[in-house]
């Protein structure tokens, strides 16, 4: 969705973007439990 939104932005201004996407805490959460279940089987 944020290329959707940010490239026609960007576009305009004849731009170069990265987008990096990112993990708030509970996706981290998440993943280390995850992690954590693969390693014990």
């Amino acid at each position: 969705m944020i290329t959707e939104i940010a490239e026609p932005l960007f576009q305009g201004f004849d731009a170069n973007v990265e987008i990096h996407p990112a993990m708030n805490l509970e996706d981290l959460k998440s993943a280390i439990s995850k992690f954590q279940k693969l390693s014990k089987s």
